[in-house]
């Protein structure tokens, strides 16, 4: 009895594990249906703009007037679970902001910040009060669909930060190795087991260059690390820890860490508990815009969907109009839709204007039309004009396809599955530029199923896809 005892005085907590004792085992999520996880988010970032970093290009000194700046951001993040099978789960994720330091930045003694850069500055690191994001997950936490690159900072890293990162699909013991499945593509390694929160986990953790997202003359291998710890009781990661340094796109020196802890776990809790808060809306509809048939009509079925779409919470009217939009959903009722033709967002008074195309009283819908059509936004007059103008719309899109040259008519006639909405980052095909990275936006309301306007952004300087989509995102809300 005296060995045990011993052991436990000696190794203190956390306490590793000796590897000799480990067998191999199977790592997965056991998530169900109605599921809450609640972490908590912690976020720094230093950004030294002294001197190049990274991709020099012959030059000695970055863009801008130096300066050295810190900043610490706090979030609440909900992980729900609207659905789950034998090998695979729906899941939607909110993070709410509860902590945001000042920015402190320290001035080179020859210069100071202009209106212009310190403005930028701080545009820079002004995390977002509420961001959601959702995915379908296999139970080793492989993504069925690409990770939205728009988080909760403007960061090259943080956005491959997740609550379920990607687990080995084999068995493991201590000191086993695998590739995971996420962006970066750690290098990760069982290094030990340790005591979380009073349960034994295994600790995890990888390298990785960032080669693809982060642009250098040569990629250095650590420059990212990453660290969680795997509990098997639980079946749940209850920390992540993930830290890199980059170039910024003026060739600043970036210095981030996350840290994600578990909470809280709950169990059995309901669409309609999750729509009703605010805490979680954006979470679980995002979610919901990602699922199958059931799980749409179970959302859109809840009762009080008015007054998300009366409320005061524009991200979620959006997202619930655009769901409502690609099912086919019933129109809202008109004094829900004129509210939201005077929303300040243009992009839910375009959905609204949609919505008024399907309603089935007429008369009542043919004045809010009429008054979208003279709104200051092009897309929504244009949304407008096509429902009260169909013939002209039906001539121009004939005209276009008669020009098409026949090979791409039949293509664009063929039936297309619809994008999930959103931005997501994704790789080429081509063989010259394979594994490429790019950005992709798919509005609300696409469905494959009508053209839609192709904008083509490129972000120029040292900006790589990542840089360009969080520089343009503005123009995505």
């Amino acid at each position: 009895m005296f060995g045990p005892m011993l052991l436990a005085l000696l190794c203190g907590a956390p306490c590793t594990t000796p590897a000799a004792a480990d067998s191999a085992t199977t790592w997965r999520y056991d998530l169900r249906a109605g599921d809450h996880l609640v972490y908590r988010e912690l976020f720094r970032q230093e950004i030294d703009g002294r001197e190049v970093y990274g991709l020099s290009a012959g030059r000695d000194k970055p863009f801008g007037t130096p300066f050295v700046s810190a900043a610490r951001y706090e979030w609440t993040s909900h992980l729900l679970v609207p659905s789950a099978g034998a090998d695979r789960m729906l899941v939607g994720v909110q993070r709410n902001r509860t902590r945001d330091d000042s920015i402190s930045t320290s001035l080179d003694t020859s210069s100071a910040l202009s209106t212009y850069e310190r403005a930028r500055l701080q545009s820079r690191l002004r995390g977002r009060a509420r961001l959601a994001q959702a995915n379908v997950l296999t139970t080793n936490g492989g993504a069925m669909q690409p990770w939205t690159p728009r988080r909760e900072m403007r960061s090259k890293i943080l956005w491959d930060a997740f609550e379920l990162p990607s687990l080995p699909t084999a068995s493991v013991r201590i000191g086993d190795r695998w590739e995971s499945t996420d962006p970066f593509a750690f290098e990760m390694h069982v290094t030990g087991a340790d005591t979380v929160g009073g349960e034994r986990c295994y600790r995890a953790e990888g390298f990785s260059s960032g080669e693809v997202l982060i642009p250098r003359q040569a990629a250095d291998s650590t420059a990212l690390h990453l660290r969680f710890w795997y509990c098997p009781g639980t079946h749940v990661v209850k920390r992540l820890e993930l830290e890199g340094t980059y170039p910024d796109v003026n060739y600043y020196k970036v210095h981030e860490t996350v840290v994600l802890e578990l909470q809280e776990r709950r169990h059995g809790e309901s669409m309609a508990e999750w729509l009703r808060s605010a805490e979680l809306r954006q979470g679980a509809l995002s979610a919901v815009a990602l699922g199958d048939s059931t799980t749409i009509a179970s959302a859109l079925g809840t009762p009080g969907l008015d007054s998300i779409y009366a409320g005061g919470d524009t991200a979620s009217a959006r997202l619930l109009l655009g769901i409502a939009f690609r099912a086919g959903a019933t129109t809202p009722p008109p004094a829900v839709l004129s509210t939201l033709l005077g929303n300040d967002n243009p992009r839910v008074r375009t959905l609204a204007a949609r919505m008024l195309g399907r309603a089935s009283d007429g008369a009542a819908a043919r004045p809010l039309l009429e008054r979208a059509a003279a709104d200051s936004d092009y897309f929504v007059r244009a949304a407008a004009a096509n429902i009260l103008s169909p013939d002209s719309t039906t001539r121009s899109a004939g005209a276009l396809a008669c020009s098409l040259p026949d090979s791409l008519r039949q293509r664009l006639a063929r039936p297309r599955p619809s994008l999930p909405p959103g931005t997501s980052v994704r790789g080429m095909a081509s063989s010259a530029f394979r594994g490429w990275p790019y950005g992709v936006y798919v509005p609300d309301d696409y469905r494959g199923d009508e053209p839609f306007p192709l904008i083509i952004y490129l972000a120029g300087n040292s900006g790589p896809a990542i840089e360009g989509v969080q520089l343009g995102s503005a123009a995505f809300e």
